[in-house]
């Protein structure tokens, strides 16, 4: 049986959910085309930046472009197929 990516809308609400009940803070953020589709805020200040894509597909080249500015004024910026993996990648960056 194939293993089947969930279309990024739900991946994005499934972890929404798994990431608030862990005690974080998840806002939509859709204010230009090339910012990252979510922003986690984590317990003790810090922000985490999560850009969800369905499973093959790549970042755009506008959206690499944001992803490394994010990322050169500090910030961590993660590219996610499923809420799982979204999920695992939080947990890399809140113990960090």
């Amino acid at each position: 049986m194939k293993n089947v990516t969930p279309l990024e809308k739900i991946a994005e609400r499934q972890f929404k959910k798994m990431a608030e009940k862990a005690g974080c803070t998840v806002r939509k953020f859709d204010s230009r085309k090339y910012d990252p589709d979510l922003i986690v805020l984590i317990p003790g200040g810090r922000t985490v930046f999560f850009e969800f894509k369905r499973g093959g597909e790549k970042p755009r080249p506008g959206q690499l472009k944001r992803h490394e500015e994010l990322r050169k004024l500090g910030f961590t910026v993660f590219v996610s197929y499923t809420a799982e993996e979204a999920f695992q990648q939080l947990r890399l960056a809140v113990n960090r």
